[in-house]
């Protein structure tokens, strides 16, 4: 078993630490997957429920209750940290005049391209 270097672990971190780019905390980003998953079935529920108590048929009741669609939600992965501090710091003269990067980063940011590149095949 190969042992990895420091500058190596350094990389594979760089290559797979990923950032909240909502602009939320960890924490509140773990409540609100919850809370938005109560949010559509509570929505789904009401929309069923309204349709029950207010149709008189009762063969046109099940057919709105089939054609009733959820809100569309899923849940998403994180930014990679490298991809969000470059789209941070895109539009700066400051960044674009000294991208103050080092040797780990730009092999981070090599490998992330190259295996970009082999997915979307």
């Amino acid at each position: 078993m190969r042992r990895n270097t420091p500058q190596s672990k350094k990389v594979l971190d760089y290559v797979k630490r990923r950032e909240n780019c909502v602009g939320e905390n960890t924490k509140n980003s773990r409540k609100a997957i919850h809370k938005r998953k109560r949010w559509v079935n509570r929505a789904y529920r009401k929309a069923v429920n309204n349709i029950l108590s207010n149709s008189s048929q009762q063969e046109n009741e099940f057919e709105q209750v089939e054609n009733i669609q959820r809100h569309g939600w899923r849940k998403y992965p994180d930014q990679l940290s490298i991809e969000a501090e470059e789209s941070k710091w895109a539009g700066s003269s400051r960044f674009a005049a000294k991208p103050n990067r080092s040797p780990l980063r730009k092999e981070a940011i090599k490998r992330l391209r190259r295996s970009k590149v082999g997915t979307d095949l």
